[in-house]
């Protein structure tokens, strides 16, 4: 099942489009970017799309197990991925 939130899926089609255009930028400068931080990144801003138009988004409403994985994966998983795609775990030691 899928019901498109709208707001958190322009927010995240929103930070996709910018991060690719990040990464363009730097590679018309000439410098070299991470596939895996550009991966990490997209698929953080997939995860939030799941999260709250998919599955989660529609019966987070009616379950609390459910509405518990919806918080869980928006406040671990989520911020976990765009970490990884901001700078990988070597930019925090």
């Amino acid at each position: 099942m899928f019901y498109p939130d709208l707001l958190w899926l322009v927010v995240s089609v929103g930070l996709a489009a910018a991060y690719a255009a990040g990464v363009l930028r730097l590679r018309r400068r000439g410098d070299s970017w991470s596939w895996l931080r550009t991966t990490a990144w997209i698929a953080g801003c997939g995860v939030l799309v799941f999260v709250t138009s998919g599955g989660p988004g529609i019966y987070g409403r009616l379950q609390f197990s459910t509405h518990m994985l919806q918080h869980m994966s928006l406040m671990i998983m989520v911020p976990f991925l765009w970490v990884l795609g901001a700078g990988g775990v070597r930019s925090f030691v």
